[in-house]
């Protein structure tokens, strides 16, 4: 299991908890049992959790603690959690989408050719097309620098 879906239990739980005991608060040892996962996993998302303001924890010596979930905790969870894990992918690929075209208006600008060669491996990359691509690509990327720095530096 991934640490965000680790997070996104570890505050279902204490939600639940805070829903029937107006404390709220759950042991170690049942955060361990319910949510199946290593006591290093637990720790780390614990210490993530409470260093982002979600939930409050108590230790003890010997290692043991009870957690509850605060208020911003609460806030957060009533965003619909699955809207949230939805939509991380779509904002990466978004990012991504829009640097490319950004980079490439600026490449275009500066040496065309470059981009429409960039274009080109990127389009060999996806297919699987070639049994010696990887190498053909890397041939043509340094093409490519070599292409751009020759732009950059004209005189």
């Amino acid at each position: 299991m991934k640490d965000k879906e680790i997070q996104i239990k570890i505050l279902e739980t204490l939600r639940e908890e805070y829903n029937k005991n107006a404390r709220g608060e759950v042991v170690k040892d049942k955060l361990l049992s319910e949510l199946n996962i290593s006591e290093i996993e637990l720790k780390r998302n614990i210490n993530y959790l409470t260093e982002k303001g979600l939930i409050d924890v108590v230790k003890f010596s010997g290692g043991a603690f009870f957690a509850k979930i605060n208020s911003y905790g609460i806030d957060w969870s009533e965003q619909s959690i699955g809207e949230i894990t939805e939509t991380e992918g779509q904002v990466l690929e978004h990012i991504f989408d829009e640097t490319k075209e950004f980079v490439d208006v600026k490449l275009g600008e500066i040496c065309s050719d470059a981009l429409e060669k960039l274009n080109f491996c990127y389009k060999d990359m996806i297919s699987d097309s070639h049994p010696h691509r990887n190498a053909r690509i890397a041939y043509d990327c340094r093409e490519i620098l070599k292409d751009f720095t020759d732009a950059i530096f004209k005189e």
